[in-house]
């Protein structure tokens, strides 16, 4: 078994390939553990991408339903708090204020407020966002170089 100096490889191939003699080639090495850092030949068997997708898919580390709003792993809001957020608008607060009173940056709470995120949520609490007015001085005027 040769490889080329500049060719990069995976532990848990080589070890798969030094157990087994051979190439695993055009086959994936896939962790029956689990576990992608495990390199015993025990755990490790061949497949083709669709098995490794089944196998992510059976032991529940696919993406399935919904990934919007509070359902997202990042999100920091839930959609009360964006509720709340949206109450703020109403009252007059301004994103700097808003986004004391939340565990939140006042961009995000800009982003809420011109609807590029947390649209859907929002809306559900009947906030419509306002369309982007620009600013005189930013204006270019046309043929100006």
């Amino acid at each position: 078994m040769k490889v080329a100096s500049h060719e990069t490889r995976s532990a848990h191939r080589i070890a798969w390939a030094i157990h087994h003699d051979r190439e695993p080639a055009p086959l994936l090495v896939r962790h029956a553990c689990d576990n992608p850092a495990c390199c015993n030949p025990a755990h490790l068997l061949l497949g083709t991408h669709q098995d490794n997708m089944d196998d992510k898919t059976a032991r529940g580390r696919g993406r399935t339903g919904r990934q919007d709003g509070e359902h997202n792993g990042a999100a920091v809001l839930t959609e009360e708090q964006v509720g709340q957020i949206v109450q703020c608008f109403r009252d007059g607060l301004n994103n700097q204020q808003i986004a004391r009173r939340f565990p939140v940056s006042d961009s995000l709470v800009s982003r809420i407020r011109t609807g590029r995120s947390w649209r859907k949520q929002s809306a559900a609490f009947g906030w419509e966002p306002r369309p982007m007015i620009a600013h005189p001085f930013c204006q270019i005027e046309k043929g100006a170089a």
